[in-house]
């Protein structure tokens, strides 16, 4: 994907190993749909407020907040396990944020909505 261009992205992913890195990809939004899967997500440095959905069922994701981005990670679902790793980041409840995301202009919003899951924010 070129990294001068904007882009809306959905990727729809059954059974499998992925990793989806979207670091350098000018990301105005994003609905990422697994299925039963181990899946690593990059995200974006972001324009805006760039909003992501990601619809897993039983899965382990594994979500990597860059250090230059802000971000918030909101989780629901069925049996979903959540964790952060990120010094950076705050977990609440089922809410994963951080510290500059509510001031920030240019943030990332994601929602994960799971079934068996483990989320892992990096």
């Amino acid at each position: 994907v070129a990294n001068d261009l904007p882009v809306s992205l959905q990727v729809n992913a059954g059974a499998g190993e992925f990793v989806i890195d979207l670091r350098d990809v000018r990301t105005t939004d994003a609905h990422l749909s697994v299925g039963a899967s181990s899946t690593t997500v990059i995200l974006p440095r972001p324009t805006g407020d760039v909003p992501i959905e990601l619809d897993g069922g039983a899965s382990s994701v594994s979500i990597v907040i860059p250090s230059d981005v802000e971000a918030r990670i909101s989780v629901s679902g069925g049996l979903i396990s959540t964790t952060s790793t990120n010094p950076r980041a705050t977990k609440t409840g089922n809410v994963i944020e951080t510290p500059g995301y509510g001031a920030a202009t240019d943030r990332v919003t994601v929602s994960v909505i799971g079934g068996a899951s483990a989320i892992t924010v990096r």
